[in-house]
């Protein structure tokens, strides 16, 4: 959106006045439409953390990737929003920058796809999934680890208050054969288990925050497939400015009970 503005004015190029005594300004708009799909290209490291949003879990693992994605803004019509990405990578199963035991591939491919305005005019589906062919963070065999998800999310108070409720699904399984007089392997799995998140978000600026507050209660539960618990992870955070310099502070914890 581009907005120019000039003053009004008479034959004796003096600015013309309301009724007020304000000036007045003719405002010329032109509007131009947003580019509807994107694509990128890059290279990256991520060390410490695995997987993204209220799922991420810290980890003794780091990687260096390459990462290309497409995304369209208006799939299909109706604002609707899909993103592929793929990020083949080297991985590293030890603290940043260590190597440790050396270097083994990775393949990582991710699916978004946001229908707004489902069922009413605040609510959004989201579904996503991710796909990951690599060596597990902890004990550095092989495995392939689908992850996927469908939800509905909703804002409320000017989006201050955000809820998500939703249906989580999980498939383990080792690719790698263990020696018979090795170590013994993990067990496959499927997991199916239902999830809701509640954030409430004070801050000045989501992307820059330098004041305010934010809280959120993350909760899982589940009952089918391979095995059943509960889950619950509330989280805090703070800021507050010091002089040219912001003072943050974050609190989480989390308790799990499985039967």
């Amino acid at each position: 959106v581009e907005v120019t503005g000039n003053p009004r004015r008479d034959a004796e190029g003096q600015c013309t006045l309301d009724e007020e005594g304000h000036g007045v300004v003719d405002v010329q708009i032109r509007v131009t439409p947003g580019r509807r799909l994107r694509y990128g290209f890059g290279v990256g490291i991520q060390a410490g953390v695995l997987g993204a949003g209220a799922q991420q879990e810290a980890v003794p693992q780091w990687d260096v990737h390459l990462l290309g994605f497409v995304e369209h803004r208006n799939f299909l019509g109706g604002l609707r929003r899909a993103r592929f990405e793929v990020r083949p990578k080297v991985i590293f199963s030890d603290q940043f920058p260590q190597i440790g035991q050396g270097a083994r591939p990775g393949l990582e491919t991710r699916v978004e796809l946001r229908q707004p305005a489902f069922i009413e005019a605040r609510t959004t589906l989201v579904f996503t999934s991710r796909y990951d062919l690599g060596p597990d963070p902890f004990l550095f065999f092989f495995r392939h680890d689908l992850d996927t998800a469908i939800g509905v999310r909703r804002n409320f108070f000017d989006g201050r208050l955000s809820v998500a409720i939703g249906v989580h699904a999980n498939v383990y399984r080792v690719a790698e054969d263990f020696p018979d007089n090795g170590p013994y392997p993990p067990s496959n799995y499927n997991l199916l288990f239902l999830e809701q998140v509640i954030q409430l978000d004070l801050r000045d600026d989501t992307r820059n925050p330098t004041k305010g507050a934010y809280f959120s209660v993350e909760a899982h539960e589940s009952a089918l497939l391979t095995f059943d618990y509960l889950r619950f992870v509330p989280e805090a955070r703070a800021y507050a400015p010091l002089g040219p310099l912001v003072l943050a502070g974050r609190f989480r914890l989390g308790w799990m009970k499985i039967y």
